[in-house]
């Protein structure tokens, strides 16, 4: 349980979760000005996560972002790569 946070100008992701996790839960977390604000991984051997009740804002690209690796998924289809915490390329 990812609970209580308050992250402020993370220059990647505010909040990653699911990688190794079982099930998880993200909740009533304050994120802002991160890149991305919760990243949450695609991957199969991740568990199923909740997020609900959290406050996001001014997040760059997306408040809540599917993420395989370090790669974010875009509504066009597309991918960004995180590297190293800065801005995707």
């Amino acid at each position: 349980m990812v609970s209580g946070n308050v992250i402020a100008a993370a220059p990647g992701v505010g909040i990653f979760i699911g990688w190794g996790s079982r099930d998880a839960s993200v909740t009533d977390n304050l994120i802002r000005n991160a890149h991305i604000g919760i990243g949450v991984s695609i991957d199969r051997a991740a568990g199923t996560v909740l997020i609900t009740d959290n406050l996001i804002t001014g997040s760059k690209d997306g408040a809540i972002r599917a993420m395989k690796s370090l790669r974010s998924y875009l509504p066009n289809g597309r991918y960004s790569r995180i590297m190293g915490g800065g801005p995707p390329t």
